[in-house]
């Protein structure tokens, strides 16, 4: 089967953590405007010698925020459009990404996307970033050295620990629970998945 493949720009750069987190937030923006039934995300970094791998936008915000000597290797992103239909954005540490498709038509919606996305003057280096859930949404809050995160408009639940605070707990732990429940059975997959699109990357590369 053939696939396509093709470089943009990185409008908000990876240097930093808060460059690396608005990159995220761009993207997640972009595919916003684009239908999806799901999207698996995968970060990695390195802060004072010390390699992470994570694979939510909570992970990456509880272990990258305040790190000294940050430095990012990569962040992968797996889109499911329709059943079968399953292609990848993919951000390296030279600053580029990289859309893979199986379809031109797909690649052009998805360059297209990008390019014309940009993130508006409070979103960037702001403290919110929108994880998706089921087509939904949950705006994530850091504050404090702490690394304490609470969802927009909820309480927030202090301490000397990471906490997390929640509004409308029912509809909300059900969202949580099937999201945990979703990544458990397909975390096998998923490193199935990362290896898939770096060969196809490799390959579009050569």
């Amino acid at each position: 089967m053939a696939n396509f493949s093709q470089r943009i720009e990185n409008k908000y750069g990876i240097a930093t953590y808060q460059d690396t987190k608005n990159t995220y937030d761009w993207i997640m923006k972009a595919l916003s405007k684009m239908s999806f039934i799901d999207v698996k995300t995968r970060f990695s970094f390195s802060a004072s010698e010390i390699s992470c791998t994570c694979d939510s936008i909570e992970e990456f915000i509880s272990y990258a925020y305040g790190q000294a000597d940050y430095s990012f290797t990569f962040m992968n992103f797996a889109i499911e459009s329709e059943p079968d239909e399953l292609w990848f954005v993919f951000v390296d540490f030279d600053n580029l990404i990289c859309v893979s498709t199986e379809s031109k038509t797909l690649l052009e919606k998805a360059v297209n996307s990008l390019k014309n996305t940009t993130l508006d003057e409070p979103e960037i280096n702001g403290v919110n970033s929108i994880v998706y859930i089921d087509h939904q949404y949950v705006e994530t809050l850091v504050k404090g050295n702490n690394n304490i995160l609470a969802n927009n408009h909820s309480s927030v639940v202090t301490g000397n620990n990471n906490s997390i605070g929640q509004s409308n707990e029912g509809s909300q732990i059900t969202q949580w629970l099937r999201a945990i429940g979703q990544n458990l059975i397909s975390n096998g997959v998923w490193y199935i998945l990362c290896a898939l699109a770096g060969i196809i990357i490799a390959r579009a590369i050569v």
